[in-house]
């Protein structure tokens, strides 16, 4: 495998999916990446059997191939070098990294051995805007409880209507709902899902800065939210949320309007 790309471009990329590796004793190929080429594009992968992380870098395909290299190494390696043309050279489980004046080789793994991502190709569940999406799911995503006994409440629950997504999350104590616009469901099959917080708060992270079409993609127990060149697959929490909307009040007995500003610097002086 040979393939040449900006700096810039791999960086950001590796950034994204370098986020869910932890130190993996048992498993050592998950401290790894999966770099191969695709369609003229280098992908760059990650997986902690939890959540997958597939993105495309652009470039230059020289020869086509894959190898699974460190991700801390690597990320680190590339993110020291200037903003030029990346060469990345994989032979023999050895990958060697040039970049103007600069050389590293770093031992590899094969790729045959690393764990398969799950490619979901059914049509579309929804479709709707990241921005609003991800404003949406970073309100109620930390609301969610950390609990053994009630997996059901430690995911976000996502509720499909025609236009738009409920998003509620709860610890039993405190509950957060929101009503996300201008998501429009395309499967009538599927309601409803639980997503574990873990993936809605990398799904926040990796398309923080990015903007247009989001889609959200079902598969028999796996989720794929697909952003641009970023795909994030994950696993479902199995179960019934709890009908929180029983305890939403219906009628209010008193209503207070005042400056959201003033009361959140009250509060924290307090």
């Amino acid at each position: 495998m040979k393939v040449i790309c900006l700096q810039e471009n791999l960086k950001t990329n590796l950034n994204i999916v370098q986020n869910i590796i932890g130190r993996n004793l048992t498993l050592p190929i998950l401290n790894n990446l999966l770099l191969e080429t695709e369609g003229g594009r280098l992908k760059i992968s990650s997986t902690n059997l939890e959540i997958g992380i597939n993105t495309w870098t652009t470039g230059k395909v020289e020869t086509t191939g894959a190898i699974t290299c460190p991700a801390k190494i690597l990320a680190s390696f590339v993110s020291s070098l200037p903003n030029k043309k990346v060469e990345l050279e994989a032979k023999n489980n050895v990958l060697t990294v040039r970049c103007e004046g600069y050389k590293a080789t770093i031992k590899c793994l094969s790729a045959e051995d690393y764990p398969i991502i799950p490619k979901l190709k059914e049509d579309p569940l929804a479709i709707g805007e990241i921005r609003t999406f991800r404003d949406g799911l970073s309100q109620v995503a930390g609301l969610a409880a950390i609990s053994e006994s009630r997996p059901e409440i430690t995911g976000v629950f996502f509720g499909f209507e025609k236009y738009d997504l409920r998003l509620a999350a709860t610890d039993s104590f405190r509950l957060g709902e929101k009503i996300v616009a201008r998501i429009q469901k395309k499967n009538s099959d599927i309601a409803s899902f639980i997503l574990p917080q873990r993936t809605a708060q990398e799904l926040i992270r990796v398309f923080g800065e990015r903007e247009g079409e989001l889609k959200i993609v079902m598969g028999s127990s796996q989720i794929m939210f697909e952003g641009g060149d970023v795909q994030v697959v994950s696993r479902l929490i199995e179960g019934q949320y709890p009908p929180y909307q029983q305890i939403i009040p219906k009628s209010l007995g008193t209503q207070i309007a005042l400056s959201k500003d003033e009361l959140v610097n009250n509060i924290r002086v307090a």
